[in-house]
């Protein structure tokens, strides 16, 4: 709790403590036989008065209300913001990768029309490099797929990484075209 919202609820209760107070002698003084015209002037008067002072209470306390109110709305928005922004980013990367994966798809469809047109069986070492060369790829499109439920701080990390996955898959799949 803050200096001044103790301070405002001091106020509010000093505020209550009087309005107590005069209703008390507004009682008593209603309850005296003589009843006078200047009298009832004088308690509409503090009657008056202390309405007018518990309206300005609860206004002070509702303008504390809707402060709190303008904060939330303010987390709202900005947590709304970093939330576009993250999908934003998503679907920029995902259209990269998809672009890139098209590129690799190519290489390797020029490897298979390669490898038909090869008279001689492929050697052993060039079996290896098809299967890593498979398995990067899937571990590529496995990558794409954890970057579409991915958290802000995942996110970040699984770029990363999917940025260095994606250059090998990229640099494995030029090395096997060369070789062939």
């Amino acid at each position: 709790m803050t200096l001044t919202s103790s301070l405002k609820e001091y106020q509010v209760l000093n505020l209550f403590k009087i309005l107590v107070d005069q209703t008390i002698n507004i009682h008593r003084i209603l309850l005296v036989p003589r009843v006078t015209k200047t009298n009832i002037m004088r308690n509409l008067s503090k009657l008056t008065a202390i309405l007018f002072i518990s309206v300005l209470t609860l206004s002070a306390c509702n303008n504390q209300k809707s402060k709190e109110g303008e904060i939330e709305k303010e987390a709202k928005e900005l947590k709304d913001a970093v939330k576009k922004s993250l999908e934003k980013d998503k679907e920029e990367l995902t259209k990269k990768a998809n672009e890139e994966l098209e590129d690799v798809n190519e290489q390797i469809k020029k490897l298979n029309e390669k490898i038909k047109q090869q008279e001689e069986a492929m050697t052993d070492k060039q079996k290896k490099m098809l299967d890593e060369l498979q398995e990067q790829r899937k571990k590529v499109n496995e990558e794409i797929r954890q970057i579409q439920t991915a958290s802000k701080k995942e996110f970040e990390e699984l770029k990363k990484k999917f940025d260095k996955d994606m250059d090998k898959l990229k640099k494995e799949a030029n090395d096997i075209l060369e070789m062939f």
